[in-house]
Formats: structure tokens, C-alpha cells, sequence
């Protein structure tokens, strides 16, 4: 059975109560703005707090599914727009020369397989290794069958590239949609936007 986590955007008032913000369709269906199975999930689904019966409104009931029995048929959550994680989805440091060669390969069309960067050395960590290689040499590690492991710094370069599978990503993409709500409605005081999670 697949498994979604859904976004949407919310305001909760003073006194906790929780409204759909939107954005709306034409129809006036309550659209998501981010949507994705669990195998391309990231850790923000685990940040949001439950929503429980007395935040809920005739206007969140009408808008997200419920059972037969009046139970709400999804794991349900809520997170400030406030406490969204910050961070860049830009990601950069010193990366593998194979496997950025891979990346641009597969992002340029030439293969249709790119498993990530997982070999990736900050700035400091990168002058560290270089100053250690410098003085004496390459460090030698062997696995337990003896073979050779491990890189030496020729085989790193610095690299930049768009994380679209961040939980920073998600995040702003969640602003953004905010702002452009925000440009058109004016929060009341005391209230707040927040993200609204829905998994199942």
C-alpha cells in the first residue's frame, strides 16, 4: 500500500484553532503543495505536532478526509511556519571527481542512473587532509580483505549542486508558497501560518 506525506498550508488563531489557508483551485479544493512517497521522504515529517480534537475546525473537517466513523482517516500535524528548519538546499564542499562526473552525466541526459554524493569532505576537513597528505603522504587504510580504501585529495574538487531532496527544499518551498499567500491576506493578530502535514 503506498504511503504519502502531503503539505498545506494552515492558520492557527489565538486560541488554537486550526483553518485551511490554501491555496484554493478554481473549484475551491484545497490543493497540496508538496507531496511525496515514503521512499523519497526526508526528516521534516518528523518535526510537526499532532493536531488534536480541539484544535480542529468545521473548516479543517471539510477539507481533509475522514472514516465513516468521523475519524480523520491520516496521521495529522501541524508545524509553524516560524519552525520550518533553515539551511540551504544549495549543497557545497569537496566531492568525489567520479561521482560529480556522474551527477553532471545523469543530469545532462548521458546515463539514466546517479546514486548521490556520499563521499563529501567540508572546507576544514579538506585542508586538514591535504595538510596531513602533504607532510606524510597518502594515508594507506585497508578493508578486511586488504584491499586499499579510502581517496586522496587529488581525487576531491569543490562542488556545488541543488539538494531537491532536503528537507531545506521542502521548506522552501513551503515559504515561498506563504509569501505569495501573504501578499494577498492579511493575518489577524495573535494567529499564525502554519504547515499542515497529512501522512497515509
Amino acid at each position: 500500500m503506498s504511503w504519502y506525506v502531503n503539505f498545506y498550508l494552515g492558520l492557527m488563531y489565538q486560541n488554537n484553532k486550526i483553518v485551511p489557508l490554501g491555496p484554493y483551485d478554481y473549484k475551491g479544493c484545497l490543493k497540496c503543495i508538496h507531496s511525496t512517497s515514503r521512499s523519497f521522504t526526508t526528516e521534516l515529517h518528523e518535526l510537526f505536532y499532532p493536531i488534536t480534537e480541539e484544535m480542529i475546525t468545521d473548516e479543517l473537517r471539510n477539507d481533509f478526509p475522514y472514516d465513516a466513523d468521523g475519524e480523520l482517516s491520516q496521521y495529522f500535524g501541524y508545524l509553524p511556519l516560524s519552525e520550518l528548519p533553515k539551511g540551504d538546499w544549495i549543497k557545497s564542499g569537496f566531492y568525489l571527481l567520479k561521482d560529480i562526473m556522474n551527477y553532471l552525466n545523469y543530469k545532462n541526459g548521458k546515463t539514466d542512473y546517479y546514486d548521490g554524493f556520499y563521499d563529501m569532505l567540508t572546507p576544514t576537513e579538506y585542508v586538514f587532509k591535504l595538510e596531513n597528505e602533504l607532510k606524510f603522504g597518502k594515508e594507506i587504510k585497508q578493508d578486511e580483505f586488504g584491499n586499499e580504501v579510502g581517496h586522496s585529495c587529488s581525487e576531491y574538487t569543490y562542488f556545488s549542486y541543488p539538494d531537491y531532496e532536503c528537507m531545506e527544499y521542502e521548506a522552501h518551498l513551503l515559504r515561498i508558497v506563504a509569501e505569495i499567500l501573504m501578499d494577498s491576506y492579511e493575518v489577524p493578530n495573535g494567529s499564525q501560518i502554519v504547515v499542515i502535514k497529512t501522512e497515509g
